[in-house]
């Protein structure tokens, strides 16, 4: 998209929208990273994993 502006091909707004389109697909990714990391916690937890939390409270 950045060529297309460059010659003139591609409006300043199309290419906004492209960045945005970019930026929503990032802050999915990381969405998805994030419930991944808490899905896989909630299994070891529910496996009998140890809550760390519980262990510094007897510390």
């Amino acid at each position: 998209m950045k060529d297309k502006n460059t010659i003139g091909a591609a409006s300043d707004l199309d290419v906004l929208y492209a960045k945005e389109n970019y930026l929503f697909v990032k802050k999915e990714e990381v969405t998805n990273k994030i419930n991944s990391i808490l899905s896989t916690i909630g299994l070891y937890k529910a496996v009998g994993g140890i809550d760390l939390y519980k262990i510094n409270e007897n510390v």
